[in-house]
């Protein structure tokens, strides 16, 4: 991306260039409004934190057209396709699509600051290749991920504890025997649950294998992954080529991902499976879903008020993720 000068009042400001941040960057930039989308990530995509498995149609909900060398591998279980995402390809060359739409693009930048809502704006501070400026934003979409830094200088508390977090590690491996190299196979193992231990293959003879602990185990990850790696009859051998970790909230939704000029969005609301840890589609549902929040308004003024629709639109994902907590909270037992 190039070296921009900061605007000093924009319409609206992403927080986050993931799957939530560049969906409402891509929607609202079709309707011509003033973006400036921010990522504290030197380079938008890189390091992959998270996982790549969603469902076919994440492109139509983000609304890009799909280009081949963003799909790693096609998969199907036996309800749907699914596909296994390049996603640090993905996310850049999106991001320098919406850049071509208008948006303002800028990495390596963060937020220090939210003023309070005040002539229907919040003055942010921003720290941007070492130094710092304010603007005003209308509203400011905040899709910075697990426990949003952003959010909580709105006040907004996404802070959690480790029995709320997911601790993620996976390899890429190559070169291996694959049982079924178009369908991934979740493994729940007593030691590890109500988490578990996965297979998601990403060519005939590539996958990504990967567990997922309670927070409080994140320590013992590496070893675990390298034991079930061991028992797993999903796949034999093999070249690690890359490593991954991450994480992701366990916790319930935020009941309340708004306040006066603000929306938040992906998982840094929270919105993310908690027995799959599956949240690339949720992501891309709610950043479509703030965005035409925004273009319903026509003008009016981004109140708390006027913004609870915003939850309304995500009922229905809500009552999946609920559920999905209760399944998790099973396997607990």
């Amino acid at each position: 991306m190039k070296q921009f000068t900061l605007p000093d009042e924009v319409e609206v400001l992403i927080v986050g260039a993931g799957p939530a941040g560049l969906t409402a960057a891509n929607v609202l930039s079709a309707k011509g409004k003033q973006i400036l989308l921010i990522d504290i990530r030197k380079q938008i995509g890189h390091p992959l934190r998270c996982g790549e498995l969603t469902f076919q149609d994440i492109f139509p909900i983000m609304g890009f057209q799909n280009r081949e060398k963003w799909v790693r591998w096609n998969l199907s279980d036996d309800s749907e396709d699914m596909v296994v995402l390049n996603r640090p390809v993905m996310e850049n060359d999106m991001a320098r699509e919406v850049a071509e739409k208008g948006v303002l693009v800028i990495q390596s930048t963060s937020v220090t600051a939210i003023g309070e809502f005040k002539d229907g704006k919040r003055e942010i501070t921003l720290q941007s290749n070492g130094k710092q400026q304010r603007l005003n934003a209308r509203l400011t979409i905040i899709a910075d991920g697990v426990s949003s830094a952003t959010a909580q200088l709105a006040r907004i508390e996404t802070r959690l504890t480790l029995d709320e977090i997911a601790s993620c590690m996976a390899y890429r491996i190559t070169g291996a025997q694959l049982k079924y190299p178009y369908r991934f196979s979740f493994q729940h193992f007593m030691e590890i649950r109500p988490f578990y231990f996965w297979v998601i293959p990403s060519g005939k003879d590539e996958a990504n294998v990967g567990i997922c602990v309670h927070g409080s185990r994140g320590h013992a990850a590496a070893a675990l992954l390298d034991q079930y790696i061991k028992k797993s009859s999903a796949i034999d051998g093999g070249t690690i080529t890359d490593t991954i970790v991450g994480s992701f909230p366990s916790a319930p939704p935020l009941e309340k991902p708004y306040r006066d000029g603000i929306m938040v969005a992906g998982t840094a609301a929270r919105l993310i499976s908690a027995d799959t840890g599956d949240g690339i589609i949720q992501a891309a549902l709610s950043g479509r879903a703030a965005a035409e929040v925004y273009l319903s308004l026509a003008g009016e003024a981004t109140t708390e008020v006027k913004l609870s629709i915003y939850r309304k639109k995500l009922n229905y994902i809500y009552q999946q993720l609920y559920e999905s907590l209760d399944r998790r909270m099973s396997g607990e037992r």
